[in-house]
């Protein structure tokens, strides 16, 4: 998928595996109330040097859509699934498998250079098994915590599975409120939420389900979106608005609105939309972060393949790691997602071009050629960086 242009004769065979029924993970495009809106990534962050905005304006030609500059940041005004566009057409669609969750993978078996067959075996859920030289997981550190220790066979060594528990995984959520005519005027941007508290409260910050609303600080209006209202949600209570029912929302976000705006003629909004990430179960949460008592040597040592004994006598990266966990700088990120895959990509693509120069020879007394063994810093010689 990702070819480096010191690479452009290597020819490798790519099949991704997509748990989902629709591509780009947690880049997810929704339409509804006549527009459209962000269900995952908001956000370019930054433009200067940033990968993501380089694409985009690379694809701008090609029917990409328009940028707006809001607060420092950048949103794409046709929504995200613009961007995964990008990279969906230069995938064969036979190489796009949608709806395959992965069950296992098995990576203890290494084939020898006459064997047939392929080192790495995934298993899917559906049963259908894909044979493979190198697997690189995408999946969100959250689905990782949930199920690193059942997923690959043999497990993943004992260290990366207690950093992959220690690391932060947490949720953002956000809530639509969709009315049939606006209460609010034109220009009217939002209210930010103060409540009365007890310094004891401030100090423990206990997430209390039935207050629940007093968990997020503003509702907004969106740019060109007359109809709605966004109130963005975070940690527990992200979690929790997942399990109300929309009437609930309604009614709770309404009764704030009229409390704060002294308004009591405010109407209950006619359909409400919620994002769901942390129950999503391919997914579990929205983004990393450097929890307590984890740090950025964590980040490092989860992007770091699990190697096994290859052909040729070198090690070789079966399992690679991917996705914006494993960014040390710009985790929590699309473009720290994005700069991890190049960086897989290229880890393979360097082992393959490794794998395929021939071992240099020696002569015996007899003039007979022999095989001799690659040294550590040939091999690093040899990488193209």
């Amino acid at each position: 998928m990702l070819r480096s242009k010191e690479s452009e004769d290597v020819d490798i065979e790519v099949t991704v595996l997509e748990a989902m029924d629709r591509p780009g993970g947690r880049a997810v495009t929704l339409q509804f109330a006549d527009g459209l809106v962000e269900g995952g990534a908001q956000y370019i962050h930054g433009c200067e040097g940033n990968p993501v905005y380089q694409r985009a304006q690379q694809s701008h030609a090609a029917d990409f859509g328009e940028y707006k500059e809001i607060l420092g940041n950048v949103t794409f005004a046709d929504g995200y699934n613009q961007f995964v566009e990008t990279f969906l057409k230069n995938i064969p669609p036979e190489s796009l498998v949608f709806s395959k969750p992965v069950q296992q993978v098995a990576w203890n078996h290494v084939k020898e250079d006459n064997s047939k067959g392929k080192p790495i075996t995934i298993t899917c859920t559906d049963g259908d098994k894909f044979e493979a030289d190198y697997v690189i997981n995408t999946t969100s550190l959250g689905y990782l915590k949930e199920n690193a220790r059942t997923m690959f066979c043999p497990p993943l060594p004992t260290p990366k599975l207690d950093l992959i528990s220690r690391m932060g995984f947490g949720t953002a959520g956000k809530i639509w409120l969709e009315y049939k005519t606006p209460f609010w005027a034109e220009n009217w941007g939002g209210i930010y939420l103060v409540w009365d508290a007890k310094p004891r409260d401030v100090l423990v910050d206990e997430f209390k389900e039935k207050e629940w609303y007093k968990h997020f600080y503003a509702i907004h209006s969106i740019q060109d979106k007359p109809k709605l209202l966004m109130v963005w949600m975070y940690g527990r209570s992200a979690e929790y608005i997942e399990t109300l029912d929309n009437d609930t929302i309604a009614k709770t976000l309404t009764g704030v609105l009229r409390e704060f705006l002294k308004n009591p003629t405010i109407p209950v909004p006619e359909q409400v939309h919620k994002t769901q990430w942390h129950s999503n179960p391919y997914v579990r949460g929205s983004y990393s972060y450097v929890a307590a008592g984890s740090c950025g040597a964590d980040i490092d040592a989860l992007a770091e393949p699990v190697y096994v004994p290859g052909k040729n006598g070198l090690d070789q990266p079966a399992i690679c790691f991917a996705g914006e966990a494993t960014h040390r700088t710009f985790y929590s990120t699309t473009h720290g997602a994005m700069l991890s895959g190049q960086r897989e990509a290229e880890r393979i693509i360097r082992d393959v071009e490794l794998r395929a120069t021939p071992k240099p020879t020696v002569k015996d007394d007899g003039n007979i050629p022999k095989r001799t063994s690659v040294d550590v810093l040939d091999r690093i010689e040899n990488l193209t960086l």
